[in-house]
């Protein structure tokens, strides 16, 4: 098959070790391990095209994921190979509480191995076929959802072309569980929203501008609306008795909003998805506009938990590493320590203070959120001294992860067993001590020289020995309390 999809992923990044920062993509990388070095695998969670995923545990962080096994012999042609890779570069690039996050990747002789959460509450169309025709509030929860994650999405240029009701999962059965986007096989990323003209996706999801070949980012915004659709009367919005007649119905674009379905469905969510499933795309409203369509506000009351959120903010504003090392360890026990109730909890106070929805903390965010919650007066000079901590990738906004870090309960999260269990990961040749090879190993961060890697475990590194252990480690990390 040639050169390995994986080994074309490695990118040229900056040499200049001054640049170097330690954000949540650089723990997303090619494992070198044997996959069963790293994961028990527990039970086969699905069947799909190009192979299997299974329900799998993290052998030192005990956290459970589900892993894709992606066999070589499924991907022989160059379209197949390039969805595939297509798919882990995508995900490399995001950052979401409603995106599905890839933690690594593997590959042997056989097979490859993608990494990512587990979502326990299975597929969007599941929980409606069980629930059957959903109420107009909890089909504007998942519509919001969905929304906010294409938002993003397009903010950085990036077209998801085959959102479903099969490609929407839930992180878990709780009743507040967040909606995740998933499968980006066939997105892509464009540097403009010209017209694309290689149709791509579902057909029953697919908008009239994909059967000229002419389509651009808007096909996700009409791929919601038929969502919106379906969830709200338990039936598909066009149809035909085979793939000829669909097609001819949904270039007709002659939507059918009538039947005691109906009967009961407000008129501002008749008028949301009408200008969802809007036959010209340019006339269909964007993501950002369908965020701030009234039907959301009157479906949705956004909790607001003063107590709660005023213990996170909290966190946020005396987040405080001096150290590379240590924004490290707290990046990564952010990314693959935290429970999922710890996760989903800063992750509701996460959307909450994000009011514009694109999935970002800007200084006015977090200005507002300070005087709002708290009702602590704050200076904007305060303010962009704290965002410069916690905007560990220089963007000048705090993204999802980089909040994770900062808001975390850091007397919770550092216990004595998560730390070990940092320690550990960290060790990759379990030694007894972290060297710079160990931090340049984790990060893969080859490009950059030794002398950088020794110098960040010199500053914490208490007898000289050249490298930090499992005291000197959880001294470090304690000295944050």
């Amino acid at each position: 098959m040639g050169c390995s999809p994986l080994r074309k992923l490695k990118t040229i990044r900056n040499r200049d070790p001054e640049a170097f920062t330690v954000c949540p993509t650089r723990f997303i990388r090619e494992n070198t391990h044997k996959i069963l070095e790293v994961y028990n695998f527990c039970s086969l969670l699905g069947e799909g095209t190009y192979g299997k995923v299974h329900l799998a545990t993290h052998i030192i962080t005990n956290q459970q994921r589900a892993i894709k096994v992606v066999s070589k012999r499924s991907i022989k042609t160059t379209k197949l190979r390039f969805e595939f890779t297509n798919e882990i570069s995508v995900l490399k690039m995001l950052d979401h509480p409603n995106i599905i996050k890839l933690h690594e990747f593997f590959e042997d002789d056989s097979n490859y191995y993608l990494v990512t959460d587990y979502l326990s509450g299975g597929e969007l169309l599941d929980f409606m076929i069980k629930n059957k025709v959903l109420s107009e509030q909890v089909t504007a929860k998942y519509i919001k959802q969905a929304l906010e994650s294409v938002a993003y999405l397009h903010s950085k240029n990036i077209i998801h072309r085959d959102i479903k009701l099969e490609n929407l999962m839930l992180e878990s059965n709780e009743p507040n569980a967040l909606l995740k986007l998933i499968d980006f096989g066939t997105s892509v990323i464009r540097s403009s929203f010209k017209d694309m003209k290689n149709r791509r996706g579902t057909i029953s999801y697919l908008p009239p501008e994909a059967f000229e070949n002419k389509y651009n980012e808007k096909c996700d915004i009409w791929s919601i609306g038929v969502i919106m659709y379906i969830l709200i009367s338990g039936k598909m919005p066009f149809g035909g008795r085979n793939e000829e007649e669909l097609i001819r119905c949904i270039t007709r674009s002659s939507l059918y909003i009538k039947g005691p379905e109906w009967a009961k469905i407000s008129p501002t969510a008749i008028d949301l998805l009408k200008k969802l499933i809007e036959p010209n795309p340019d006339l269909r409203i964007s993501a950002h506009e369908a965020l701030n369509h009234p039907w959301f506000s009157k479906n949705i009351i956004e909790s607001n938990e003063s107590s709660e959120l005023n213990g996170i903010l909290s966190n946020l504003l005396t987040f405080r590493a001096d150290f590379k090392l240590q924004k490290a360890v707290m990046c990564f026990i952010a990314n693959n320590l935290m429970g999922q109730e710890e996760k989903t909890e800063l992750s509701r106070a996460f959307k909450y203070l994000d009011t514009k929805g694109d999935g970002k903390l800007s200084e006015d965010d977090l200005y507002k959120a300070c005087t709002k919650v708290i009702g602590e007066r704050i200076s904007k000079d305060d303010i962009k001294k704290i965002l410069k901590e916690i905007d560990v990738d220089g963007s000048g906004y705090i993204d999802y992860s980089e909040f994770l870090i900062a808001s975390m309960n850091r007397e919770k999260i550092l216990s004595a067993e998560r730390l070990e269990m940092a320690f550990k990961a960290f060790d990759s040749n379990g030694c007894g001590k972290i060297t710079g090879e160990d931090i340049k190993e984790i990060l893969d961060s080859h490009e950059i020289e030794d002398s950088f890697w020794n110098k960040i475990i010199a500053e914490v590194d208490g007898n000289g020995d050249g490298g930090v252990d499992l005291k000197e480690f959880k001294d470090m990390m304690l000295a944050i309390l």
